[in-house]
C-alpha cells in the first residue's frame, strides 16, 4: 500500500479508523495468512491463471480498493482529501 497511500497507510481492521474517537482498540486485528488464503480461493473453485490471476468460469478474481487521494486543485493552498476507487488484482500467487 505504500505507492496509492505515498507511504501513510496504516492497517485498519474495523469499518471506523484508529484515528476515530469511536474506534474500539479491542477488534481483534487478523494475521496474514497466505497459504491459508489460497487454499480457502482454491477450495472455492478460483484456479490461478498463467498470468498469475485466480479465475472461475471465465471471471477473473478481482477487487475494489478505496484509498484516499490528495485533491491536486491549484486553487487550494491545503489538499483536501477524497476518496477514489482503484481496481486490484493479484499479479502473482504469492500476492494474494
Amino acid at each position: 500500500m505504500t505507492s496509492p497511500t505515498s507511504g501513510f497507510g496504516i492497517p485498519v481492521y474495523a469499518d471506523i479508523p484508529p484515528a476515530s474517537w469511536a474506534y474500539n482498540t479491542a477488534v481483534p486485528k487478523y494475521t496474514l495468512d497466505v497459504a491459508g488464503a489460497k487454499t480457502l480461493i482454491e477450495s472455492s473453485g478460483w484456479a490461478l491463471g498463467s498470468d498469475g490471476i485466480y479465475a472461475k468460469a471465465g471471471k477473473k478474481l478481482s477487487t475494489t480498493l478505496y484509498v484516499r487521494q490528495a485533491s491536486r486543485s491549484a486553487s487550494s493552498s491545503r489538499s483536501s482529501p477524497r476518496i477514489s476507487s482503484r481496481r486490484a488484482v493479484s499479479t502473482s500467487s504469492s500476492g494474494i
